[in-house]
């Protein structure tokens, strides 16, 4: 019904307040109901929101730390789907969840497929709501009684080598995005590790980017895409296309973005700062993203 419906009625919204019982049956629902909300979601995102924010948080917090991993990607996957659509407001409802996610992180254990997505959430804090996100290591380094600085210090360094265990190529361009965000960022932990965070963007480039006719093109951009309508497509599936036509990784070119970073970084930094802080990148690496960008 919510997959084909054209709209979402009043009676449909009301269906909603037969979720949270079920959800508290656990894991063999689990699932089903988070497609579900999913598709609540797609269908009329400020309504639903508006009036169902407290549900989806409450079913969120009560099952993150019972789950097994595989039910954890559901809920981050619902949690991402949140921040897509909403990415000032989002992050404010899942706010005390984030310290869990992120713990989750630091600590490294994450097998793969939920770490990439506990590290593309916090790729689209920066990407979206970097105040949030600085906000966020402010509180958490309250809590652990450490400097933020450090704290962004571990997550960078360690995201960087993760690099190679995030295999979804829409997953590593969103962490290239990321990175490429930060590089303007005059905080200490950017600036000492600002040579590292250019190997996992130039491994992106060598992922996404593509030739035609001599020119080059990020694969992953869909533009307006109107040639993959089809017939059998439901109403869900044109509403999930039209998330991701909304989304930077399919929407906004690599090559293009790095080049305007780079000049907001030069002027954040001054030219003479700006050229020392290049040359600290690896000479091979470098000449990689200079062909890129030209």
């Amino acid at each position: 019904m919510l997959r084909c419906a054209p709209s979402l009625t009043p009676e449909m919204l009301q269906l909603f307040d037969n979720m949270p019982p079920l959800l508290e049956l656990g894991s063999e629902n689990l699932k089903k109901c988070f497609m579900i909300t999913t598709s609540y979601l797609l269908l009329n995102p400020e309504e639903f929101l508006k009036t169902y924010s407290h549900v989806i948080f409450q079913g969120c917090a009560n099952l993150i730390h019972e789950l097994k991993p595989e039910g954890v990607v559901v809920i981050c996957k619902l949690i991402e789907t949140v921040f897509k659509l909403f990415p000032i407001r989002g992050p404010e409802i899942f706010r005390p969840l984030l310290p869990t996610i992120f713990e989750g992180i630091l600590e490294k254990e994450a097998y793969p497929i939920l770490m990439s997505i506990y590290l593309s959430l916090f790729a689209r804090l920066i990407l979206k709501n970097q105040s949030f996100f600085f906000n966020f290591l402010e509180e958490v380094g309250t809590m652990w009684n450490q400097q933020p600085e450090d704290i962004l210090e571990q997550l960078l360094s360690f995201w960087c080598e993760y690099m190679v265990k995030i295999t979804q190529p829409e997953r590593r361009k969103l962490t290239a995005l990321a990175f490429t965000t930060l590089l303007p960022c005059t905080s200490r932990a950017v600036v000492t590790l600002f040579p590292d965070l250019f190997y996992p963007i130039v491994e992106v480039f060598h992922d996404v980017m593509r030739e035609d006719n001599g020119s080059q093109f990020d694969y992953l951009v869909m533009g307006d895409r109107d040639d993959l309508d089809d017939e059998y497509e439901t109403e869900h599936d044109k509403r999930k296309r039209q998330l991701s036509l909304q989304d930077p990784v399919f929407n906004t070119p690599l090559h293009e973005y790095t080049r305007a970073q780079l000049m907001v970084c030069e002027q954040a930094f001054g030219a003479e700062r700006f050229q020392s802080l290049i040359g600290s990148v690896d000479k091979e690496i470098r000449e990689q993203l200079e062909e890129f960008l030209k």
